[in-house]
């Protein structure tokens, strides 16, 4: 075994001293008898072996594992370095990796198939990394053992893992060695090793029966993000016995059963959302320290016993507040904490106290790496407070990306998000400026924020903070600036806006929901916005979306033509029966996709027949484009009123003279282009 891993040993068995080193290089070509299958195997050269890492020696298995597969083609590849190790080329060319598992999704040698699929041929190439991880990934959940793997075939995987090691345990073929999953570092610079304590305690979450209630569990939780739900099952079966306990000066509880050992923080931390709820009752001294005995517990968590009077409202408050709805951490915490605080809560509290869900953050980073006291970089609050604003900061947090990813921290984005509150103010205050008559584009916001509430509430349910912040902050912030561009005016319309915003923004901007909302209660003790669906006006909604394309493709036309001044814009709406049809396309799309059935229904109706060409034409288009087909469809008529309605609002935005034509009177080239929802445009 290498150096490191000797060291690490000492510290866990008895009589251990190194006697020799070897280098490394005189072991490479000789043979090594591997154990179980009793053979002989070469051994090889391999860059990506750490020997921090277990034993430091690692067996390859080059069928389903692509660093081993690479190592083994590159060394094959590499004439020189086979005669720098005086290996046999004859011998080193003829190894063929050897198929022992079926994992669903892969062929015979996953390693192979994924080194060539994406053409790999560096260790760095992240890809490496990234396939390695599912194909183990995979062979572990559907991996079954082949033919060539004896007793063993025909297990699954994770079975067959355990077999074979507790065969060669039986066989003293193998021995217990106790490594860290990832490396830890003390804050004194130097690196962390398990030590062997005797007489330690442990908590057996090896129990194959708490396990298996805790995998049960999993699958009724709320776990985010889904790939941890995925993975847990696996981490709380490789879950094993953990020290419980700790010798020396340590702050914390005396473990009961030894007081000379104090708890291990991790072991009774799990629980610490049970006992929040007990603190409350300390610090207002409704109970003494004294009284939290085992009958204190047994009576306020398991309904145990008969306890004192006063203890009976830390019980209530219990029965509230319990099961517990979402436990937050770091990411840091999916294999260490989030295992014991399952298992913790499922082995003590009865069913209906257990767990919910389970929310994983990713990190803050800075220039590379976490922030932290530790490693630095870390701001103090209240100096980041003053320079940000507390309600910038959160919206920065919120919307800058998925929770589920390391948030770089630049501080020139938080100040951007701090001038986006600082617009809504602007605008907020703009809007109570207005007065006027209430109009169409007043239907047409109060559907927009209906809407809006809808997509929220989604956003909230699938806890995805950036979209919510997308649609409160910049969404409804948009449709605002429309509203007042189009002439809304009403206060009627805009205090109930600007109340409902205000809510929406106060689980992210709290400070800020409070200034704008303006009412006699407070925006935070307020209600909830709830869907108003009578308010949603989808008529409304696609005339204004019709208005915001039809000028987007007149801006387009005007840089296509290269006309830097227009004098004059044609706009041609469709001819009757093509909304007619439109409308029918809507309806079949949603029954079929299949081009003849569609011309089947579509042709047997009278005012299509003479068009049929035409129509053939349309529908092929659609199917291969359907969002050409508006969602909601106008009538030629509707369209026609509209734009004439918001033709004075064209020429002010385009200062130029506007003309809305009906396609059926005019033969132009642009007039036949026209389709419902998008008008045909000639500029002059």
């Amino acid at each position: 075994m290498s150096r490191q891993a000797a060291e690490k040993l000492i510290h866990q068995k008895d009589n251990i001293t190194i006697k020799e080193d070897i280098p490394a290089s005189t072991l490479i070509g000789r043979k090594a008898l591997a154990p179980g299958v009793n053979r002989e195997i070469i051994i090889l050269p391999a860059t990506f072996c750490d020997p921090a890492v277990g034993t430091g020696i690692v067996t390859s298995v080059p069928s389903d594992a692509p660093f081993d597969y690479l190592a083994l083609k590159q060394l094959q590849e590499n004439d020189p370095e086979i005669q720098q190790y005086h290996l046999d080329p004859t011998e080193i060319k003829n190894i063929k990796p050897i198929s022992i598992i079926t994992t669903k999704g892969y062929g015979p040698l996953p390693a192979q198939e994924i080194i060539e699929k994406y053409n790999i041929t560096s260790f760095t190439d992240p890809k490496l990394e990234e396939e390695n991880k599912e194909i183990y990934k995979a062979g572990h959940h559907t991996g079954i053992l082949n033919d060539h793997c004896g007793k063993y075939s025909s297990k699954k995987v994770e079975e067959a893992k355990e077999l074979v090691k507790s065969d060669l345990l039986d066989q003293k073929k193998a021995d217990i060695f106790h490594d860290l999953s990832e490396e830890v570092v003390c804050r004194c610079g130097n690196p962390v090793v398990i030590k062997r304590i005797d007489d330690q305690w442990f908590i057996r979450y090896s129990d194959q029966e708490l396990t298996e209630r805790s995998k049960e569990q999993v699958k009724e939780m709320r776990v985010f993000p889904p790939e941890y739900q995925e993975n847990l099952p696996g981490i709380l079966e490789w879950f094993t016995d953990r020290a419980c306990a700790r010798l020396g000066n340590w702050l914390g509880s005396k473990f009961p059963l030894d007081k000379k050992w104090t708890i291990e923080p991790i072991s009774d931390s799990t629980l610490y959302p049970a006992y929040y709820i007990v603190s409350k009752f300390i610090k207002n001294k409704t109970i003494k320290t004294e009284e939290l005995t085992e009958e204190f517990f047994d009576f306020v968590f398991l309904n145990r016993g008969k306890g004192k009077e006063h203890w009976k409202d830390i019980q209530q408050e219990f029965h509230y507040f319990y099961p517990l709805d979402l436990n937050l951490g770091g990411k840091e915490h999916k294999t260490v904490h989030f295992p014991v605080f399952i298992m913790n809560h499922i082995a003590i509290l009865p069913e209906e106290k257990w767990p919910k869900g389970i929310f994983i953050n990713w990190w803050v980073i800075g220039k590379g790496s976490k922030i932290s006291k530790s490693k630095g970089g870390a701001e103090p609050i209240p100096n980041a407070i003053e320079k940000y604003g507390v309600d910038a900061m959160r919206l920065y947090y919120a919307h800058i990306g998925s929770p589920h990813i390391d948030v770089v921290w630049t501080e020139d984005v938080v100040f951007n998000y701090k001038n986006t509150l600082e617009r809504i103010h602007t605008l907020v205050e703009k809007l109570r400026d207005q007065k006027g008559p209430k109009t169409i584009i007043d239907e047409w916001i109060l559907s927009r924020v209906n809407q809006h509430i809808v997509t929220i509430d989604h956003s909230m349910r699938a806890y995805d903070l950036r979209e919510l912040a997308s649609t409160v902050y910049f969404s409804i912030y948009d449709d605002l600036k429309w509203y007042l561009r189009r002439g809304g005016k009403d206060q009627k319309t805009i205090t109930e806006v600007i109340a409902i915003w205000a809510k929406l923004m106060n689980p992210i901007s709290p400070h800020v929901s409070e200034e704008i909302y303006n009412q006699k209660d407070l925006c935070s003790t307020s209600s909830w916005p709830t869907i108003n669906r009578s308010a949603i006006n989808h008529h409304a909604e696609a005339q204004e979306k019709m208005l915001l394309d039809t000028m987007e493709n007149m801006r387009n036309v005007i840089t296509l033509a290269k006309i830097e001044s227009p004098k004059k814009f044609t706009l041609f709406i469709a001819e009757p029966w093509l909304y007619n049809l439109y409308k029918t396309l809507s309806r079949e799309f949603k029954v079929t996709r299949n081009m003849g059935e569609i011309m089947k229904k579509v042709l047997v109706i009278e005012e299509f027949t003479p068009q049929s060409k035409e129509i053939s034409k349309i529908v092929q288009s659609a199917l291969k484009d359907p969002t050409r087909i508006p969602p909601f469809v106008l009538s030629a008529d509707e369209e026609y009123t509209f734009f004439n309605g918001a033709k004075e609002f064209l020429e002010e935005e385009f200062k130029c003279t506007i003309m809305i034509v009906k396609a059926e009177d005019n033969q132009h080239l642009k007039a036949k282009a026209a389709q419902p929802g998008k008008v045909g445009i000639l500029v002059e």
